[in-house]
C-alpha cells in the first residue's frame, strides 16, 4: 500500500462524467501547450526579399534576406522588415485561433456545477471581474474603477524608451 489515500468512491454518474470531462480538458490544455510551443508563422515583403518568422508569442525568431537585398535602400529594407513581421503576426493569429478552437469546444461541453448538484444556487453572470453594475442611486462622481479605466490610464502613460541614439 502506498502513502496515498484511497480515492473516494464516485456516487453519481454526473460526478463521474464531470471528472472525465475534467481529465479531457487537462489533456486538451496539455496538447494545446505542446502545439503552441512548436508553432511558428512567416511573412514576406518586397517580393520575398525579406522574410520574418515569429513564434507563438509573436517574437521574431528569424529574419531572412534574399540575395538581391542590396538592391533596396535602407528605408525600403526597414519598411519591408516591418511589413513582413506584421504579416507573420497576422498569420500567427490565424494559427493560434485554429489550435484554440478545440480547447474552447472542450470547455463548452463541460458540465456546470449546477448540473452536478441540484441544490447548488446558480449565480447570474456579472460581467468582467472588477466591474460594478451601473446604478442611478450612486452619487455623481462616486463609481468603482473598471478594467477600461485601467486600460485608459495605461494608454495615456508616457512611454519612456531606454534606447538612445549615440550616433552609431
Amino acid at each position: 500500500m502506498s502513502g496515498w489515500p484511497e480515492p473516494m468512491p464516485v456516487h453519481s454518474e454526473a460526478v463521474a462524467a464531470a471528472m472525465e470531462s475534467y481529465h479531457r480538458q487537462m489533456q486538451a490544455i496539455e496538447e494545446f501547450r505542446r502545439r503552441r510551443a512548436r508553432l511558428t508563422a512567416s511573412g514576406s515583403a518586397q517580393g520575398n526579399t525579406v522574410t520574418v518568422t515569429v513564434n507563438a508569442d509573436n517574437l521574431v525568431v528569424e529574419t531572412r534576406f534574399a540575395d538581391n537585398i542590396g538592391e533596396l535602400g535602407y528605408d525600403d529594407i526597414a519598411a519591408a522588415v516591418t511589413e513582413a513581421a506584421t504579416a507573420a503576426s497576422a498569420a500567427m493569429a490565424v494559427k493560434t485561433e485554429e489550435i484554440t478552437r478545440a480547447l474552447i469546444a472542450e470547455r463548452r461541453n463541460a458540465p456546470e456545477l449546477s448540473d452536478l448538484f441540484a441544490d447548488l444556487p446558480v449565480f447570474p453572470e456579472t460581467g468582467r471581474p472588477g466591474t460594478a453594475p451601473e446604478s442611478s442611486e450612486r452619487p455623481h462622481g462616486d463609481r468603482t474603477a473598471t478594467h477600461d479605466d485601467f486600460d485608459t490610464a495605461v494608454a495615456r502613460r508616457p512611454v519612456r524608451s531606454r534606447i538612445s541614439d549615440s550616433g552609431w
